[in-house]
């Protein structure tokens, strides 16, 4: 877990800039099928004005505007504007295409990453693929052909300092992560610790993990 806690040695510089790259304002949102992810989702239809919002979703059977209709969010504009791509946390270059990859690299202002592996009962290492790689290949994306901003949603629990599982040690790592990539690369970035997610007044939805308490 130290070890992972430092950024690679290939990542200590900002490479493959290019100048005069479009002025566009998209938004890239990891884990827009996850509970949080889909309210956060609604916000950023609410709340900004960007041209495109690209959902990275794991499942080609993931409808966002689905989501957005079982969670009462679901406005007439909101289809215009969400672009969701198939793609995987645990994957080269997110298991996008070079063609998707670049893409995102040349046209993705702002990301919101939220995807996540979330179990309390197993170790560390089942988290590292996907809450720590993962986001190591978020910053990559992040630092490619344009500095972007980057939004990193982590866990209140980080702030005890108790590690008290493998789910925390995970994004306590991520952390550590992004914030060498703000210090060393310049990457604008904000470390979010929500708490527990309950329903919200709009409806009775509860995240599936909570289930696990009731």
């Amino acid at each position: 877990m130290e070890l992972d806690s430092e950024l690679p040695s290939d990542m200590l510089e900002v490479k493959d800039v290019e100048e005069n790259l479009c002025d566009r304002n998209d938004i890239l949102l990891t884990g827009a099928d996850g509970f949080l992810g889909i309210y956060l989702l609604n916000e950023l239809l609410c709340q900004t004005q960007s041209n495109n919002i690209y959902c990275l979703i794991q499942s080609s059977f993931t409808d966002v505007t689905d989501l957005l209709k079982e969670f009462d969010l679901y406005t007439s504009y909101s289809i215009e504007r969400i672009i969701p791509i198939q793609g995987n946390l645990s994957q080269h270059h997110l298991g996008l295409t070079d063609a998707q990859w670049l893409h995102l690299c040349r046209n993705i202002r702002t990301i919101y990453h939220c995807d996540e592996i979330v179990n309390y009962a197993a170790k560390y290492e089942d988290h590292r693929l996907v809450n720590v790689n993962g986001t190591l290949t978020i910053i990559r994306l992040a630092t490619m052909k344009r500095i972007k901003t980057l939004n990193y949603v982590s866990t209140l629990d980080v702030a005890t300092n108790k590690m008290l599982n493998g789910y925390v040690q995970s994004k306590y790592v991520g952390e550590c992560i992004v914030q060498q990539s703000h210090e060393q690369l310049r990457l604008d970035e904000g470390i979010f610790r929500p708490d527990t997610f309950l329903s919200s007044f709009n409806n009775k939805l509860f995240p599936e993990i909570l289930c696990l308490y009731f």
